[in-house]
């Protein structure tokens, strides 16, 4: 199991896409987090930017499913990675297990 984290800029296209993984199985659980600041380096600039972030619990293997689906829904300029849930109670494992797509 995995939580995946979108960096979006609106939140209208978060809540957009939120409700579509969740409606093809490949969210469980979605939450959206508002203003969300982060501070990135490129070309030796620091920059900040002001982002909306989506987090949702799913199963690692429909990661690449996730991706595909950002993609087609014409937000492939998002950022997304995802990192391990290693420990959870049964409740939410239950969630997550019976509320994605069937492996």
């Amino acid at each position: 199991m995995i939580n995946v984290y979108i960096y979006i800029d609106s939140q209208k296209d978060a809540h957009k896409l939120a409700t579509g993984l969740l409606e093809k199985d490949l969210f469980a659980h979605a939450s959206i987090d508002k203003d969300n600041h982060s501070l990135f380096k490129i070309n030796g600039k620091i920059t900040e930017q002001s982002n909306i972030v989506i987090t949702g619990q799913t199963k690692a293997l429909l990661f690449t499913a996730i991706l595909n689906f950002i993609k087609k829904s014409g937000f492939d300029h998002t950022k997304v990675y995802s990192v391990p849930i290693t420990q959870c109670n049964e409740n939410f494992s239950e969630i997550i297990r019976n509320n994605t797509l069937k492996i």
